[in-house]
């Protein structure tokens, strides 16, 4: 079935460009036929093909159109097939497209369809951040042709963000120009109601707007369920004001009496003020504290659906009762709230003084933090509670991890390169520092500005290529002194680090990294210089592409997990281990094998042990020895 995928894609990518080469996506190109009602019948059998996902097809009917009419009906038409092309993942004919009609007639007078293009092919790159600016800046602009579109694109990307009252803010607008039958209104309130039910009544209170506003009535409806849902004649009773408060709201009936009606689920817990806490099974009621708002949102968003998606994967009668609690403003109240309305457990926070405000105050049940209070989680502080365990994506996890796995190959010398800020200077020290203890000798350590694309500098520095002689062989490489070389970068400077070292006769030398030189996606013509090069990661990011769980998320939240895909995973096993959490603690050595790494605990924190992988041909490859 993989292989099915691939080759459909291959084709479909293979006949952009047949078609790309074939029109050259001209626009001055004269034409002798402009009916449009000629040409109906292919506009509808291309909208046919759009509707049952054969974009390719759609591609090819649209430029046969196109060939058909003259400006501005042609470009149009060139507009539709290089949207229908993105649907394919491949922008060449999209961007050839918007390239050649830029500066043309047809840019001047419809700049509104342009733009659309060009915020199409943003998005389909990924760059999410500029897609929303572009979107702002330019939105009362967008051609009423594509409003629906922009609508559910921006919902979109609120969505995967963690901004579930603006996705649903944008959904109640769609709903308002786009909800044409029964069917399609009773899709639009389900969506609403959804993505409301991801915010806390606390969060919703205080946002909300007077009548009439349509989306406030969304908003006061979600706050009433919250807070009564356990009181039916209470919930009743508010409805009833509400209704009179918006009397037109297309909620009202069927919705709210489905809702009113619906059977609770059989994996609800009893909630007690003081729960007995067994932490051998999976705890029945759990409270989650994350940042909801603010700088952290995307992170916390996708731990908080991986934390949904390893529930959902549990039988019904053993899923927990999960109760989110926004801890942005104040952890500690968050905490008391989850421990008053029976949290068995708290996962969470995920900010770390968060974590070091609650474990100050105290808690009363256990607390999976997502975090370390301190950066070196190979001592615990003595001012920790033994009730709270740590646990999170430390980066001294992953240089710790690199030095052991460039000792079990064999190496004693080693140089270190890293960004000159907080996050190089802490890596290098990790891994200085575990080399070491391990029997290692680190010869030279060095640094770079993390902004700069010059690195040729600091390369010849570390390897002594200009000071000291003796460090260069007369051969092809640094003296044999050195066994490897450690760096931390992004990919954009690992890609020019490791040809310099080549380049000042260190290319025969292995380098090791962390997992900030890999994205996630393999992309081997823009990594074929990065042979000899290995990186640890996690299971997740180098041997689950196909699990069925990160198959579920990545269709269902493309944008965070192009961004975030290993804290999806962070909230996955924040779940799964919990069974194993006495075992970890009271039998040295015990692991679990989860999707950031192989898990034991040690005076209350997680330690990973984590994958290596090596690039070969541009590609990332994992070593047999996982």
């Amino acid at each position: 079935m993989k292989i099915k995928y691939l080759l459909k894609n291959i084709i479909n990518i293979h006949l952009i460009i047949i078609l790309l080469a074939a029109t050259g996506c001209n626009p001055d190109t004269i034409k002798t036929d402009n009916d449009l009602p000629a040409n109906q019948k292919l506009i509808e059998q291309a909208e046919r093909a759009v509707k049952r996902k054969d974009f390719s097809e759609a591609v090819k009917v649209y430029l046969d159109i196109a060939d058909r009419l003259t400006s501005p009906e042609s470009e149009k038409m060139k507009v539709k097939a290089a949207l229908a092309s993105l649907e394919t993942g491949s922008t060449l004919l999209a961007e050839r497209t918007y390239a050649n009609l830029l500066n043309t007639e047809f840019a001047r007078t419809n700049p509104k369809s342009l733009h659309f293009l060009q915020i199409k092919i943003l998005y389909i790159k990924g760059d999410m951040n500029i897609v929303l600016q572009e979107i702002d800046r330019y939105g009362e602009k967008i051609d009423s042709e594509y409003a629906g579109e922009i609508l559910k694109l921006r919902a979109s990307i609120y969505e995967d963000e963690g901004s579930y009252i603006l996705a649903a803010s944008d959904i109640c607008k769609l709903k308002e120009i786009k909800s044409e039958t029964p069917e399609t209104d009773k899709l639009f309130q389900e969506k609403i109601w959804d993505l409301l039910q991801h915010v806390s009544a606390d969060e919703l209170n205080n946002i909300m707007p007077p009548p009439p506003n349509s989306f406030g009535g969304w908003i006061e409806l979600a706050y009433y369920f919250k807070q009564y849902s356990h009181n039916k004649s209470k919930l009743k009773s508010v409805i009833s004001g509400w209704h009179q408060r918006y009397p037109h709201h297309s909620a009202y009936g069927d919705f709210i009496d489905r809702l009113i009606n619906k059977p609770k689920k059989s994996s609800a817990a009893t909630i007690t003020k003081n729960p007995t806490v067994t932490l051998g099974n999976i705890p029945s009621n759990i409270g989650v504290l994350l940042p909801l708002s603010g700088k952290l949102r995307g992170p916390a968003s996708s731990i908080l659906d991986g934390i949904i998606a390893a529930t959902m994967d549990m039988p019904q009668s053993e899923r927990p009762v999960i109760r989110v609690y926004d801890s942005s403003d104040s952890p500690i109240r968050a905490a008391e709230r989850a421990v008053a309305e029976g949290a068995e457990i708290i996962i969470g926070p995920l900010k770390k003084n968060a974590i070091i405000a609650i474990n100050e105050h105290g808690i009363s049940i256990p607390l999976l933090a997502l975090n370390y209070i301190s950066n070196s989680s190979f001592n615990k502080n003595e001012d920790v509670a033994e009730n709270i365990i740590q646990f999170g994506l430390l980066p001294e996890h992953e240089a710790a991890e690199a030095a052991r796995h460039a000792f079990a190959d064999g190496h004693r010398s080693m140089l270190v390169l890293t960004p000159n800020d907080s996050w190089g200077q802490r890596i290098g020290a990790a891994f200085a520092e575990n080399f070491r203890f391990l029997g290692g000798e680190i010869l030279s350590e060095g640094t770079f500005d993390p902004d700069d694309t010059d690195l040729s500098g600091s390369v010849k520095m570390l390897l002594h290529y200009d000071k000291n002689p003796r460090y260069i062989s007369k051969g092809s490489r640094v003296n044999q002194a050195v066994d490897a070389i450690f760096f931390g970068a992004k990919p954009i400077q690992a890609r020019i680090l490791r040809p310099l070292f080549n380049f000042y006769r260190a290319q025969n030398i292995p380098a090791y990294t962390v997992s900030r030189v890999y994205g996630g996606r393999p992309d081997p013509d823009a990594d074929i210089d990065m042979k000899g090069v290995s990186f640890v990661d996690i299971p997740w990011m180098l041997s689950e592409h196909e699990s069925p769980v990160r198959v579920m998320l990545a269709n269902n939240y493309k944008g965070r997990m192009a961004r975030y895909p290993r804290f999806f995973a962070v909230g996955i096993d924040s779940i799964n281990m919990l069974s194993h959490i006495d075992s970890m603690q009271q039998m040295p050595g015990y692991r679990f094998n989860g999707h950031t790494g192989s898990l034991t605990v040690e005076n209350g924190l997680v330690k990973r042990a984590l994958f290596i992988a090596e690039f070969k041909d541009g590609t990332p490859e994992p070593r047999s020895s996982n």
